[in-house]
This record gives C-alpha cells, structure tokens and sequence, in this order.
C-alpha cells in the first residue's frame, strides 16, 4: 500500500505540474494585474502555487484548474488585505511598506505620494 501511495502521489505532481505548466501565462498576467508590478506578480503566483500544490488533492476537475488557481490568488490578495486593515496604527511601520504588492484599485488605501511620514 505504501508503494500505490507514493505513485498516487508522484502522478499527483506530474498532473499539477502539467496543469501549472498549461495555465501559468494567464496566472502570471492576472497576478500582474492584481499586483500591478513584477515583483508582486512574483510574490502573489509564488504564494498561489504554493497553496495549489498543498491542496492540489481537493481539485475534482482538471479542466477548473485555471479558475481555482485564479480564485486562490483572489483570496491571497483578499487575506493579505484584511490583515493589513486590523494593523495597529500605532506601529512604528508605516503600512505601505508592509504591502508585498503595490496594489492598484483593489480597494485598499495605498500610501498616496507625499503622505509618508517619518518613522
């Protein structure tokens, strides 16, 4: 049973990576546009494909690939931004420097040019 298991496993992470190798030009251009720079496409596509591996077993469909992965992205993004609103204002850190990914029209307040102060 062991053996079955970890060729369960390998053909898992050849599916993914198939999957990941088809989908990854739409991935990279909508992280960009959520991100709206390279280094947060990066970031969030680094974060995304991370979370699609682990949860990889949960996918049911092969074909909804690129939509689940898009959504997990959505929600990275969704999550990251919740956690910056709940910030203690009174820290040291001015929030625009904690933004991994300058975001653009999502709706959360980025540091408009002039606003910084000191630290």
């Amino acid at each position: 049973m062991v053996h079955l298991r970890g060729e369960m496993r390998e053909s898992r992470t050849t599916r993914f990576r198939a999957l990941l190798h088809q989908h990854l030009p739409a991935a990279s251009r909508f992280a960009r546009r959520l991100a709206g720079s390279a280094d947060g496409e990066a970031d969030l596509l680094a974060e995304a494909v991370a979370t699609a591996l682990v949860g990889f077993h949960r996918l049911r469909d092969d074909s909804r690939f690129n939509a689940w992965l898009l959504a997990i992205m959505r929600n990275r993004l969704a999550e990251h931004n919740s956690a910056l609103r709940y910030q203690d204002p009174s820290s040291s850190v001015l929030s625009c420097t904690l933004m991994p990914w300058p975001l653009r029209g999502i709706g959360v307040h980025s540091c408009p040019q002039g606003s910084l102060s000191q630290v």
